[in-house]
């Protein structure tokens, strides 16, 4: 069995990507000082860094450089419906403008509704 070395490669894939995101690269390098590894997830952390996402929509997501990326994790497949769907942040918006909060645990008039 052959076995090739590929770290000029990957230096030089991680050295391209670095130049084309270089926010994300930037805030990589903020992120490995204040958390293990650079983030609060083992499968999140993409080598040689993650994109930073700042907007999310349907199946795209956009990183700190302005790149819209198509999404096919969608959150392990929570996110069905795809990111920020308006048939859900629609009734957020409307609970939260009703004086509904995250209460979350606690027992409550929605819960019943819900489950009618």
């Amino acid at each position: 069995m052959t076995t090739h070395d590929h770290t000029q490669l990957y230096a030089a894939l991680a050295a391209e990507y670095a130049q084309r995101s270089p926010a994300s690269a930037g805030l990589h390098v903020q992120a490995q000082r204040v958390m293990v590894d650079g983030g609060s997830h083992a499968l999140r952390l993409i080598r040689p860094f993650p994109p930073r996402i700042v907007a999310a929509q349907g199946a795209w997501v956009t990183d700190e450089d302005g790149h819209r990326i198509l999404d096919f994790w969608q959150g392990h497949a929570a996110n069905l419906l795809g990111h920020n769907p308006p048939l859900i942040t629609g009734a957020l918006a409307q609970a939260f403008g009703a004086g509904q909060g995250l209460q979350t645990g606690f027992t409550d008039r929605l819960q019943i509704e819900t489950a009618g």
